[in-house]
């Protein structure tokens, strides 16, 4: 007996020193995420749920979260009316109905077009309460025949507090976890705007500091502090390193704003300088990485297949240059489709500059580049854009069914070499396989990743204290309770 547990013990360590036995380190990007929401083609809890289940250790998000909902105001009809809807269905309420009115949209495209309504369902029907869209117009024509019940709930029920939702969505997934703004973050037309994105950074740097920072898997460092980063600055511009990894994140003013006022060109040159720096730094946890990365969430035009026809704006082209120099990969979204170009040595500018395909497509090196557009992760897109199929484009997938994410695997035997898939995470189906080989100056240096292979933990299903900027709050799974509403945004400011 004591002769086979040795055996068995001989064996194991036998095993584990065979050199077929190698650890992989996976990143999955992806972006546009969304909630899971069928109605209105969110499906960012199957796009998580499959990056998950592929064992993926950090997850990098290039905006777009669709987390946007803020309160709601509860409403009861005085008399019978008729509501028609923008999708062009029409519902009888009778007298005394419950209509709540939702003063922030919740998973759907258009916060500015119209208002969410719900109300109750009548009939053989599975869904307790309609939710539905109605243009402007229409609520000023339904509100006269309504009575106001109460102000504005931001507690229990929904739809909840963006952020807030957001927060928990992403903490639902045993991954570190790191991100930039889009649109939908930043701007208000599109159901965003300072105050939303600053909850969205408290939150995102929280789990930063929690999952990355204060287990020494990597840090991160902003424009302004170069230590460990501010909460102000997270996801704006943004320089991380996380092993042999090297991660710019710029957020949509820094590195999406493609517009022509003078604070959108100040915004691009400071961005450019940040890249040149944070790449050029000679602290060895910069020098003696493997692999770099620009993550903005619209890139500039030439470089992805989507946008649509009219869409050729190159303003971006500085930014976009100066990743090609450091030999970055360009990681972007927004267009809500997969979309990547072959290697590049020249990403083109404006007018007749165009970018050009290097000789060497598995080879990234400085002044090369590839750009790579993960948007689809809950919504769906068209590859309509102005330069799909040129001849610098490599392939783009887009369409109803496409949903997923893009999972870059670096093995611990040979972490200069990396595996890229795009895989769908409706049908499972890898769509699309790619390899590429590092030749940046820390190519054959490197910094040990396999320390980052952490052993995975369980998420609590029991209460747990939550210590954050010297406040400490209680949060059980899964996350049932709501914080106190933000008492700014309560106030509409």
């Amino acid at each position: 007996m004591a002769f086979l547990t040795y055996f068995k013990r001989f064996s194991i360590l036998l095993l584990l020193q065979l050199p077929f036995l190698t650890y992989s380190f996976k990143i999955a990007f992806v972006g546009d995420t969304g909630i899971a929401d069928p109605d209105y083609d969110g499906f960012g809890h199957l796009t998580m749920n499959m990056i998950q289940r592929e064992d993926v250790n950090l997850v990098v998000n290039v905006g777009d979260f669709e987390y946007w909902g803020r309160c709601w105001e509860k409403y009861k009809t005085k008399r019978s009316l008729s509501v028609l809807t923008r999708d062009g269905k029409s519902y009888d309420l009778e007298k005394g109905v419950e209509i709540f009115r939702y003063q922030w949209l919740y998973g759907y495209r258009e916060p500015k077009s119209g208002w969410e309504i719900g109300f109750p369902a009548t009939g053989n029907v599975t869904e307790k309460i309609i939710r539905t869209v109605v243009s402007n117009t229409r609520w000023e024509k339904i509100n006269t025949k309504l009575k106001k019940k109460s102000k504005q709930d931001c507690g229990e029920g929904g739809p909840y507090d963006g952020p807030w939702e957001w927060r928990h969505f992403v903490r639902s997934y045993n991954v570190d976890f790191l991100a930039s703004s889009g649109n939908h973050e930043a701007l208000y037309f599109d159901g965003g705007g300072k105050d939303i994105w600053a909850d969205h950074q408290k939150y995102m740097h929280e789990l930063y500091r929690e999952r990355i920072l204060d287990t020494g898997r990597g840090i991160c460092r902003g424009y302004k502090n170069k230590t460990s980063g501010t909460v102000k600055e997270y996801g704006e511009r943004y320089s991380c390193l996380y092993g042999d990894h090297h991660i710019i994140l710029l957020g949509w003013f820094q590195g999406s704003d493609d517009r022509e006022t003078p604070e959108a060109i100040q915004n691009r040159k400071r961005s450019v300088d940040f890249i040149d720096r944070e790449f050029s730094r000679e602290d060895p946890g910069a020098q003696n990485v493997r692999w770099r990365y620009c993550v903005h969430h619209r890139t500039a035009a030439r470089l992805s297949s989507g946008g649509g026809p009219d869409y050729k704006n190159m303003l971006l082209s500085g930014i976009t240059d100066a990743c090609r120099r450091h030999g970055a990969l360009i990681i972007s979204g927004h267009h809500h489709i997969y979309t990547r170009t072959k290697m590049l040595n020249s990403v083109g500018g404006s007018d007749d500059d165009y970018p050009i395909a290097s000789v060497k497509q598995k080879v990234l090196k400085q002044n090369h580049t590839m750009s790579i557009g993960t948007g689809n992760g809950g919504y769906k897109g068209s590859c309509d854009g102005r330069y799909d199929g040129r001849s610098w484009m490599q392939t783009c997938i887009g369409g109803k069914s496409e949903r997923g994410a893009v999972i870059a695997t670096f093995n611990d035997d040979r972490p200069w070499e990396a595996s890229f898939m795009y895989k769908n995470s409706i049908t499972g189906e890898v769509k699309d396989r790619f390899k590429l080989v590092s030749k940046l100056p820390g190519w054959d240096k490197g910094n040990n990743h396999t320390r980052l292979l952490h052993e995975k933990q369980s998420i609590s299903k029991t209460n747990q204290i939550i210590k954050y900027e010297e406040n400490t709050m209680t949060e059980d799974f899964p996350y049932y309770n709501r914080r106190p509403f933000n008492a700014e945004l309560q106030r509409g400011k």
